[in-house]
């Protein structure tokens, strides 16, 4: 347990279902960043890769406020290359 409890968005589902390691298969999903599939404030830290400079302008918009929306801290990490990641601190790591 390295403190983290980290999930994987693809909007392609081959991705996400062929062949992931088994230590983040359950953690992987099929989803897009209109909608991202988890609760208000749930992760610490979201990172975008690849994602927000294929969109068209108002698509951003949406997919920033999706971001901010599942985030606690509103952090962002934004790189180019391809999917979402999610990051929620353990509660053991949050204590330390």
């Amino acid at each position: 347990d390295a403190g983290l409890d980290a999930w994987g968005l693809d909007i392609s589902r081959y991705a996400v279902v062929e062949d992931p390691h088994p230590a983040v298969a359950l953690r992987l999903c099929v989803g897009n960043a209109d909608d991202l599939p988890f609760p208000d404030k749930y992760f610490d830290l979201v990172v975008s890769i690849n994602t927000l400079h294929n969109l068209q302008r108002a698509g951003v918009v949406h997919a920033l406020r999706e971001i901010r929306r599942v985030s606690r801290g509103r952090r962002l990490k934004a790189w180019n290359t391809h999917p979402i990641f999610l990051f929620r601190m353990c509660a053991s790591s949050r204590s330390a």
